[in-house]
């Protein structure tokens, strides 16, 4: 009896942080998945067409979504200008492109546009055309939850973000809702420039920084 006791605590020791570990690997579901591929598609019809759309984005535990302008960084900034970078995927070659980020971890907290503050793990890109993303968008219009004003009135450059639940880094956090399917409308205006947010009109930042 010892023995078999003995086996199994030490097949549980080993047999948990397995799959813990390998659970990191498959986080992302089919469902998000292939609705992250149809997000990407509502956005290249949306500026297309020139048309509004709307799509309810799935969002899984551990994961969030970034747009990016052409060649340039994405920059998630609170009201005083302080900017995280995420860095321009060079898988994107040049074109604006929707990010899936699987696995994340903080590298710092600058107002620099060369160094990459938040490094994807896993991620998965999607190229959406040559144009850009509307510069500016409200921070507010992506069901961020009750924050402090230098957060609830911080804003994006060149691209956006939509998490679910906290985004931290350098102790830093950006709390967003936890709801796994986020509605977003799709804007485009007169210059094919692109935008989103969760309610009409797309807010974007007046503040000059």
């Amino acid at each position: 009896m010892l023995k078999f006791l003995v086996t199994l605590l030490l097949a549980i020791i080993i047999f948990v942080p397995a799959c813990l570990f390998t659970s990191k690997f498959f986080r992302l579901s089919g469902q998000a998945e292939d609705d992250f591929v149809q997000f990407t598609k509502t956005i290249e019809k949306a500026q297309a067409t020139r048309t509004q759309q709307s799509h309810a984005l799935i969002i899984d535990s551990d994961t969030f979504v970034i747009g990016y302008t052409g060649k340039k960084n994405t920059q998630l900034c609170t009201a005083q200008n302080a900017c995280a970078t995420f860095a321009y995927p060079p898988e994107c070659e040049g074109e604006a492109c929707v990010c899936l980020c699987q696995e994340y971890e903080g590298t710092g907290f600058t107002s620099s546009t060369t160094q990459e503050d938040i490094v994807c793990q896993q991620r998965t890109c999607e190229k959406v055309g040559d144009f850009e993303f509307k510069d500016r968008l409200k921070l507010s219009g992506f069901y961020l939850t009750d924050m402090p004003k230098i957060f609830s009135q911080g804003y994006f450059r060149n691209g956006f973000v939509i998490a679910r639940g906290e985004l931290e880094f350098s102790g830093l956090r950006f709390n967003f809702q936890t709801f796994r399917r986020l509605p977003f409308i799709i804007v485009v205006d007169a210059n094919g420039k692109v935008g989103l947010c969760n309610e009409l009109p797309c807010q974007v930042y007046e503040q000059t920084p």
